[in-house]
């Protein structure tokens, strides 16, 4: 059960003007009534090239976020619409004023909009890579670089640099990167690792839908959770089931099923799966602090629950939700349908949308200062949001 990007989404088209790359173009698609009314309040008032509003550690786990599975940013308005490659906005030379419009202060003193503009004190989204019909399906980072597949390729997160590092097929859905290697996974082709000084990729041998590792093992979910020496070695199932997430913590594995659906867990060194709560049509999952995050296409809502278990609390309604992560300011999820990414403050239960008028957001990460996501099928992209000001 393998679905693509051209099996899931469903446009609905408006009028929307971006700036990418200095060149105004039409496309998009409209927010879906539950969010319409949240999503459109800071239209910003759509200024010039038409506008439109914007709308989720240091590094990745290789799932996606800080301690993310799932590979497991503020409502913008646009004068300019998006910045690209980071070629315009914050230079990080400008004194403390205009906070409105001032993308070193954007909203607050030395807030800056990481190469984004400023709009209404808040950051406008940057296009780091458009890459048109390629496809951008799974993303990860480490301290100073973001990776996506297909095929496998890094940038710097200022969006200079880019570099193919290796060929991969189409249907990558997972990637990961530690301090040396990047691994890779596809449910039809296998799971591939190679060091990110280059030499090419070397086969790790099975399947799995997402992929993440921690200091000595490498670990895949799709009709199994699985483990493996990160240099090469046996394999040991862990679970006889999986799906689509998984993530990690220091003792346990967190993964998704799809039908009959659920998150659950099992310990890294093997034992009984428990199951932490059910949902058909789970999707992507992330773990930071005492707490389980993912993603539920079903029911159509992204929830959380105790890693020990306990009550589901549903967070937000969404629409097709897939990436998923989680650190100390909040959660953060893309929705596939409407095109937006979400952020849930901590403290809070009003979601933000980060970004809107995105083509089929799929995966999404999260560093200190802002928030990644690919858009897939025909409108592929990597952009980043810096996270919002902090009151």
């Amino acid at each position: 059960m393998t679905r693509r990007a051209s099996e899931d989404f469903r446009t609905s088209p408006s009028c929307r003007d971006v700036v990418t790359r200095g060149k105004c173009e039409r496309g998009g698609h409209t927010l879906s009534p539950t969010h319409h009314a949240l999503a459109v309040l800071p239209l910003v008032l759509a200024m010039a090239c038409g506008g439109r509003v914007e709308t989720g550690g240091a590094s990745s786990d290789g799932t996606g976020g800080i301690v993310s599975g799932g590979t497991g940013g503020v409502l913008s308005g646009g004068t300019g619409g998006i910045a690209s490659g980071g070629a315009s906005g914050s230079t990080g030379t400008s004194p403390c004023n205009h906070l409105d419009t001032n993308p070193d202060h954007c909203g607050a003193c030395d807030h800056s909009c990481l190469g984004g503009q400023c709009v209404g004190g808040v950051c406008q989204p940057v296009v780091l890579e458009d890459l048109g019909k390629q496809g951008a399906y799974a993303l990860a980072l480490d301290a100073t670089r973001v990776y996506w597949a297909s095929p496998i390729t890094r940038m710097n997160k200022d969006g200079t640099g880019v570099t193919k590092m290796a060929d991969a097929p189409s249907g990558v859905w997972g990637i990961a990167v530690d301090a040396d290697q990047i691994f890779w996974s596809d449910p039809d082709s296998g799971s591939f690792r190679m060091k990110k000084t280059g030499g090419g990729s070397v086969p790790i041998g099975k399947a799995a839908y997402r992929i993440a590792f921690d200091s000595k093992y490498v670990y895949g979910s799709w009709q199994e959770v699985w483990k493996t020496p990160k240099e090469g070695g046996p394999f040991t199932t862990l679970a006889p089931v999986g799906g689509e997430g998984i993530a990690l913590d220091d003792k346990y594995v967190y993964f998704t099923t799809w039908m009959p659906g659920g998150v659950w867990k099992v310990e890294k060194t093997g034992g009984a799966p428990v199951e932490l709560a059910k949902a058909d049509n789970s999707s992507y999952v992330a773990v930071y602090g005492n707490t389980v995050y993912w993603s539920v296409q079903g029911e159509n809502y992204v929830a959380s629950v105790k890693r020990s278990g306990g009550a589901v609390k549903v967070l937000a309604k969404a629409s097709t939700p897939y990436g998923i992560a989680a650190d100390a300011d909040g959660v953060y999820w893309t929705e596939f349908d409407t095109g937006t990414i979400w952020m849930l403050p901590a403290g809070s239960t009003t979601p933000l949308p980060l970004a809107s008028g995105q083509f089929a957001p799929r995966d999404l990460a999260v560093d200190a200062t802002a928030v990644y996501w690919t858009n897939d099928a025909s409108k592929s992209a990597v952009s980043k949001v810096a996270k919002p000001a902090k009151p």
